[in-house]
């Protein structure tokens, strides 16, 4: 389950409240990963890693995160919004800016 401590590669039908998280302003779902700002303006992202999505750019080979993480390439900058794509994630900014990254082909 996505946000949980362990990868538990079954369907999950009950909701299930994702913990280590701020309060939640926006969230949005890849095909296998998910990302969420949080009113401080931080943005957190957790889930499939393998195209680079998350934006954890300190942990690079890290192919999958089970839990919520904070996405320190962005903190120098007011996350209002997030949308995910199948294998690439964008982040709007306070300042009206976006930001771009996971895989990078057909000009995503």
């Amino acid at each position: 389950v996505l946000g949980h401590d362990a990868d538990l590669f079954f369907p999950v039908s009950v909701p299930t409240k994702v913990m280590g998280l701020p309060p939640v302003k926006t969230v949005s779902c890849g095909a296998n990963h998910m990302m969420a700002t949080v009113n401080s303006g931080d943005c957190y992202s957790w889930g499939d890693n393998r195209f680079g999505q998350l934006g954890l750019v300190e942990s690079p080979n890290v192919y999958s995160v089970a839990k919520p993480r904070r996405i320190h390439a962005l903190s120098s900058v007011a996350v209002t919004d997030v949308a995910c794509g199948a294998l690439h994630s964008l982040a709007l900014t306070l300042g009206g800016d976006v930001y771009s990254w996971g895989r990078s082909q057909f000009g995503r």
